[in-house]
């Protein structure tokens, strides 16, 4: 539709290429994703599936090692390219 294509431009490729999501699969994490009947696949796929539907295209999403908040598990984090 038209307004959907209107709604994707507003989003710079450019700007969303330097963003990166990390969801945390460290044993702290994936324990406590498996208590409260988290898939950690389906968590992943469900971000990925979340950034087409919004248009940007660029951001990456990447299963990660232990991202030093364990007391909060599950984590989830975004890097951002700063140059």
């Amino acid at each position: 539709s038209e307004s959907g294509e209107k709604e994707f431009s507003l989003i710079d490729q450019n700007v969303s290429s330097q963003f990166k999501i990390l969801t945390c699969h460290s044993t702290s994490c994936s324990n406590k994703m498996k208590k409260i009947q988290m898939d950690e696949y389906e968590t992943l796929g469900l971000l990925d599936s979340k950034k087409e539907a919004s248009g940007a295209f660029g951001v990456t999403i990447e299963a990660s090692s232990c991202l030093g908040s364990c007391k909060y598990s599950p984590c989830v984090a975004i890097e951002h390219e700063d140059y």
